[in-house]
This record gives structure tokens, C-alpha cells and sequence, in this order.
């Protein structure tokens, strides 16, 4: 008798374990499904800097992104040297669209994912350009907050009045 009991007893703690692993499942799929990139800070780096350098800083969502990514709470003081994980997701580029490549219909969408890339290659924060290693960035606020909602820094007033690198040069 004690054998069939155990057999019951044993079915039961499979379900439950079935149970468990079906509830964490989401969780765990999303965890190691998505890849964020990481970048060192630098000297004098704090938050809205280090955003600011890979165009991110403009967009709340995306500071929220970075502190909840990087298990720090507001204002914390960053680590130069050490590597923090942006509100950047990194897809692998399939060689055919940037929309087959994560899932999206929106043309418009895609095309400023392309730009983004294009503008980090530039800028020389990739070394390569995403068609070539196949390393597709997308920043978080392109897909959860579009629109930028802190203002940018105003662009500094050279003596004269006139915006810094605008108009004639000085003699």
C-alpha cells in the first residue's frame, strides 16, 4: 500500500512542478530571449551622460529601462570602467528586413531603427555596420515611448548672441 501512495504522492509533486514551471516559464523565455548591449562608463559618466552619448537620454522610459536593467536605484553613482547594460535591445539580423527581424509591420518603424544603427556606425560607438555583423540595435523608446519627453540641453549662445557654429566665423 505504502508503494501506491508514493506513486500518488510523487504525481502530485510532478503536477505542481509542471505548475511552477509553467508560471516562471514567460519569465524565463523573456530573460534569455533578449540581449541588451552593454557599455562601459566612463570618467565623469553618469546616467543622462552615458544615455546621452548613445542618443537615449531624451526619453524617460529609457533611464527607467537602464536603472531597473542595471538593479540600481535613482541617482546612483556609476562605476568607471564597469559595464552597464543600456536600454538598447540586440536582435540578430536575419540578412533580409529589419521588420522579419523582430516582428514588426511598421515601415516607418524600421527605417528609424536603420537610421539609429547607421548614426551609432558613424558615430563610431559600432565598429560595424548591422548589415555586416549582423547585430541589429534597437533602442527601447523606438518600440515603448516614441515620443522624447525631457528636453534636450540648450545649445550654448556663443558672446555675440549667435547659436554656437552658426553664422559667419568670428575674426
Amino acid at each position: 500500500m505504502s508503494g501506491r501512495g508514493e506513486t500518488n504522492g510523487s504525481k502530485r509533486l510532478y503536477g505542481m512542478l509542471w505548475l511552477c514551471l509553467l508560471a516562471v516559464w514567460p519569465a524565463l523565455v523573456h530573460a534569455d530571449g533578449v540581449r541588451y548591449y552593454e557599455a562601459p562608463a566612463l570618467n565623469g559618466d553618469g546616467v543622462f551622460s552615458l544615455l546621452r552619448r548613445y542618443d537615449l537620454d531624451r526619453y524617460s522610459c529609457n533611464h527607467e529601462q537602464f536603472y531597473k536593467l542595471n538593479n540600481l536605484k535613482r541617482n546612483a553613482p556609476l562605476i568607471v570602467g564597469r559595464y552597464y547594460k543600456l536600454p538598447i535591445e540586440v536582435y540578430t539580423f536575419n540578412g533580409r528586413t529589419i521588420r522579419s527581424t523582430i516582428g514588426i509591420d511598421d515601415y516607418d518603424l524600421a527605417l528609424r531603427i536603420q537610421r539609429y544603427n547607421e548614426a551609432m556606425h558613424r558615430a563610431g560607438l559600432r565598429e560595424h555596420d548591422f548589415r555586416e555583423d549582423k547585430e541589429l540595435w534597437v533602442p527601447w523608446h523606438l518600440l515603448h515611448c516614441p515620443e522624447p519627453d525631457i528636453p534636450s540641453p540648450a545649445t550654448p549662445a556663443s558672446p555675440q548672441g549667435e547659436v554656437a557654429g552658426q553664422g559667419e566665423p568670428r575674426r
